[in-house]
């Protein structure tokens, strides 16, 4: 799954967006765990990895691996959801193609442009 929240620079910061998220799982889970990954800036743009879980109070465990980036036009938000717990080998599978996932602007020729081979989403 992937939010992304159009034309609303400065709308959140990645570590905004973990403490919200936060918040709500503590609100509304019978038990909830979450633990960030790696707070980094891809270019200009500040992102945020992070691993959390929740389990209900029918007893039903959900992981989450999420990726939020903040950037100049937009705020994204992007989540890999399991209803069974994954494995190491899965949550590392999904954090190295995470890592690949970053925003960049294709009106820029400075150090926010994007890499040869990419161009504007239609």
């Amino acid at each position: 799954m992937k939010i992304i929240f159009m034309g609303t620079p400065d709308f959140s910061c990645p570590t905004l967006e973990k403490l919200i998220d936060d918040k709500v799982g503590k609100e509304k889970c019978s038990k909830f765990e979450s633990s960030s990954f790696e707070l980094m800036n891809q270019t200009k743009y500040e992102s945020l990895t992070w691993f959390s879980s929740c389990k209900t109070s029918a007893g039903i465990e959900i992981s989450v691996l999420h990726k939020a980036i903040s950037g100049s036009d937009s705020f994204y938000h992007l989540r890999r959801i399991w209803k069974l717990k994954p494995s190491q080998d899965q949550i590392t599978l999904w954090r190295e193609y995470f890592s690949t996932v970053q925003v960049c602007d294709t009106r820029s020729q400075g150090v926010d442009r994007c890499p040869d081979g990419y161009s504007k989403v239609q």
